[in-house]
């Protein structure tokens, strides 16, 4: 915000910020809900990430070693590091980022989705369906990535008209 003081009014001139496609986030209610989705989603994926990567890693996960037979490792612990490493980590960031209002939020939490979506084709792909966890976590990631591109279209440019207030 500028003050310029005139011979008889004081004038304020908004300078608005420099918004690029996601550089500012939207404070209408559309705008506000949408983010705290994205902050449920992003903090459900975090949880569910290390919940899933300890049950896979000391063996309570259910999982037969004929599942594990599938995959390129001998043990669960290979996956439960990479679960909670690439999911975990990335949902992670991408919350912290949303929850400081970074304007790179939305771009992690997209990045973030696509990369759980990935994870769970990869995971059909090598195990089969063998959980309902699995569906649900693919709409979730679909979600991320929805939801954060909605919510990076620009919005409505505010005035950049001065504002006179005569003194």
């Amino acid at each position: 915000m500028l003050i310029r003081e005139g011979p008889s009014a004081l004038t304020i001139a908004t300078v608005p910020r420099q918004a690029g496609r996601m550089g500012r986030y939207d404070t209408s209610l559309w705008g506000r809900v949408a983010r705290g989705v994205l902050i449920g989603l992003t903090a459900f994926t975090c949880v569910g990430a290390i919940v899933g990567s300890i049950a896979l890693a000391t063996g309570s996960s259910g999982l037969s070693s004929e599942t594990l037979s599938r995959t390129p490792f001998e043990t669960w612990t290979p996956s439960a590091l990479l679960l909670v490493g690439l999911v975990g980590g990335s949902q992670f960031v991408s919350l912290a980022a949303l929850i400081g209002r970074r304007s790179y939020g939305r771009a992690l939490c997209a990045a973030s989705g696509a990369g759980l979506v990935a994870w769970i084709v990869v995971q059909v792909a090598l195990i089969g369906l063998v959980s309902f966890f699995q569906p649900v976590m693919f709409i979730v990631g679909l979600a991320e990535v929805v939801l954060a591109g909605l919510t990076a279209l620009p919005t409505a440019a505010t005035s950049t008209q001065p504002t006179k207030i005569t003194m």
